[in-house]
């Protein structure tokens, strides 16, 4: 099913999955704190690595400012309507973790975008190559996304040669399906990258940067802070 973005864009998204559904036909949009951060970014963005693209939300809004997007995404389902809605860019059917291998991948079919890797739960599964984004061999990428259904820490230490000084980072932070809260909550306060979380103002579709390690925003605040988007630059 097509719909019209808030960002401007059209995409033919599942809406079978009823969580992407009642979010794009009720608001237009999925995660507004990253579409509109990347949005403003644009044309700071040549080249981004996205884990976990599902159908594209963020990637065809990049493709349609002519950044070039690599997109990961391990649901077959999914993955073949990112590939209808970037023809252009560079898809890779797998999913992604610290380190390469086989797995896979269980979900509900009513919410595949939940899906996640060698948890087993849901009423459908399928297997799935494994791969690590330095696996990939792109070091000149200004920003990597990853949302990634509790595998996001998994996904950072695989990412260590492709995460540099020169290039940012965006990474989910959800308390409740978070497999490694501990060690990612550490990754984050070690990093020499300053963490923020990126807050989205409904009025005006802007974004501010809550600077995590702050007498106002302190460490501690995470686990109390259910879902965010944490930029790391």
């Amino acid at each position: 099913m097509d719909i019209a973005l808030a960002t401007g864009v059209t995409i033919d998204y599942d809406e079978t999955d009823l969580k992407e559904h009642k979010r794009l036909s009720n608001y237009a949009f999925y995660s507004p704190s990253v579409e509109f951060y990347l949005k403003e970014e644009k044309d700071n963005l040549n080249k981004v690595i996205i884990v976990g693209a599902g159908v594209g939300i963020y990637s065809k809004y990049l493709d349609s400012q002519g950044v070039e997007t690599i997109n990961i995404e391990p649901v077959e389902d999914r993955f073949n309507k990112l590939e209808a809605n970037l023809e252009n860019a560079t898809n890779y059917n797998k999913a992604c973790s610290d380190s390469s291998g086989t797995g896979t991948m269980y979900y509900f079919d009513d919410a595949k975008s939940g899906a996640k890797l060698d948890i087993d739960f849901g009423d459908n599964s399928e297997s799935v190559d494994i791969i690590t984004v330095d696996s990939l061999d792109i070091t000149d990428a200004d920003l990597i996304v990853i949302d990634a259904n509790g595998k996001e820490y998994e996904v950072l230490q695989g990412s260590a040669a492709s995460i540099t000084p020169s290039n940012k980072v965006i990474v989910k932070w959800n308390t409740d399906i978070c497999e490694s809260k501990d060690e990612l909550a550490l990754y984050l306060q070690n990093s020499l990258a300053t963490c923020s979380i990126l807050h989205w103002d409904s009025t005006d579709n802007s974004i501010t940067k809550k600077e995590l390690g702050t007498a106002q925003y302190p460490w501690d605040l995470l686990s109390v802070v259910s879902d965010a988007d944490i930029l790391m630059e």
